[in-house]
C-alpha cells in the first residue's frame, strides 16, 4: 500500500498545483484529485476487508449461526 501511496501523492501534489494555477481547467484537476483519493480509499478498504476475512476465516456462504433446531425439528426459544 505504501508503494501505491507515493506515486498517488506525487500525482495529487501536481494536480493541486495545476488546480491553483489554471483557470477553467481547475475543475477538471480537482475532479481528478477526488477520483484518485476515492480509488485509493477503496483499495485500502478492500485490502483491509480481505485481510479481516482471511484472519477470522469468514466464509462467503455462511450467514452466521442459525436458529437452534431440536430433534423434532421444532425451533427452540
Amino acid at each position: 500500500m505504501l508503494a501505491l501511496l507515493f506515486p498517488l501523492a506525487a500525482a495529487a501534489g501536481v494536480l493541486f498545483f495545476l488546480a491553483g494555477t489554471t483557470g477553467p481547467l481547475s475543475f477538471v484537476f480537482i475532479g481528478l484529485i477526488l477520483m484518485f483519493t476515492l480509488v485509493f480509499q477503496l483499495v485500502i478498504f478492500g485490502t483491509q476487508y480481505c485481510a479481516f476475512r482471511d484472519i477470522f476465516g469468514l466464509d462467503e456462504g455462511s450467514a452466521g449461526p442459525g436458529p437452534a433446531v431440536g430433534k423434532d425439528d421444532q425451533l427452540l426459544a
